[in-house]
């Protein structure tokens, strides 16, 4: 009977951040190790690239500026709290205590929310340049921004610790190498899903399919004013060109989806259904949401012409420093 009762309790007592891991083969783990270790570094590397380009590139918009250097510096944090997770895969154990272990669960959980709020913010600052030009700078005006993401900073931090002491505790998973918590109620788990992985891609379609016949209003009152062919040829193009930043942004948002979709649909269908996910695919998806990160430097290299012209032009400046700091051999 005694014996029936521990058992008992045991199975009801919640595995704490510091109990290590299931044994894993040297060969996962130096894979798995060597793995977050190659995200962490491009996470942190591209996004001080990104930070430095967007500073220097001239034709984007202020507000523009603020919301992509904020994006980055939110990714570059994402970096950061993967460098224990390094460590803690090479040990296959978590070494460094519970307020350690908040403190990454809170920026983990931090840091998806509000790239959803940023990503949000970007897709709605390009919407109102291209409808609304003649209001776009009072609306966005540079303290304005700046405030902006200041609120949605405290708002995204308050949720998070509000969530972790009244509904979710953190604590270590042996599977993702993460502290983040196991999923919630079945309810919370879909309505995080709708929030990071649908809404966002629904509202920049939404947002991208109205500046399409916005474009095309455009190119029509465009061909009954053009005098000739030729200027209506030319002028034609122009609408085009606005939609060019929207389309890029566009690509982020669904990015973002693709990367986090995975995870909180994860986490939605083991909450409801009730059943353990299996360690490789906590792991997979877990992983696969953080390489988000520097997925967005990629982005802008591919489909923005700015970006991709001065990190040329940076890496050049780069290449020519280090050859000058060598100097010629004398002889």
């Amino acid at each position: 009977m005694m014996n029936d009762q521990t058992d008992t309790l045991s199975l009801q007592t919640p595995p704490t951040s510091e109990e290590p891991s299931s044994p894993v083969s040297p060969v996962v783990l130096t894979f798995r190790t060597t793995l977050i270790t190659v995200v962490a570094i491009f996470i942190v590397a591209g996004n001080i690239f990104s930070i430095v380009v967007v500073r220097r590139i001239k034709d984007l918009a202020d507000s523009t500026k603020i919301l992509m250097t904020s994006l980055a510096s939110n990714d570059f944090l994402v970096g950061l709290y993967a460098i224990p997770s390094i460590v803690a895969s090479a040990l296959d154990r978590w070494p460094f205590g519970d307020v350690v272990c908040r403190i990454q669960g809170i920026v983990a959980l931090t840091s998806v929310t509000l790239s959803v709020s940023l990503i949000c913010m970007l897709n709605l600052e390009r919407y109102v340049a291209v409808t609304y030009p003649f209001r776009f700078p009072v609306w966005f005006q540079r303290r304005w921004v700046l405030a902006a993401v200041a609120v949605a900073v405290i708002l995204c931090t308050a949720l998070v610790v509000i969530r972790i002491c009244f509904i979710m505790p953190m604590s270590y998973i042996p599977a993702s190498v993460l502290c983040i918590g196991q999923h919630g109620t079945a309810v919370l788990e879909i309505i995080v899903t709708i929030v990071v992985a649908v809404a966002p891609v629904v509202i920049m379609i939404i947002i991208y399919l109205r500046l399409i016949q916005i474009s095309r209003q455009h190119a029509r009152k465009i061909k009954a004013q053009a005098g000739g062919q030729s200027g209506q040829q030319r002028d034609a193009r122009r609408p085009g060109s606005d939609t060019k930043a929207v389309r890029t942004f566009l690509v982020v948002t669904l990015c973002f989806a693709f990367c986090w979709g995975p995870i909180q649909g994860s986490r939605a269908c083991a909450a409801v259904s009730g059943i353990s996910l299996p360690n490789w695919l906590v792991f997979v998806t877990t992983w696969l949401a953080a390489s988000n990160s520097f997925c967005n430097v990629c982005i802008y290299y591919v489909f923005n012409a700015s970006f991709r012209s001065e990190a040329k032009r940076t890496l050049d400046r780069f290449r020519c420093s280090k050859c000058t700091s060598v100097g010629p051999l004398e002889t």
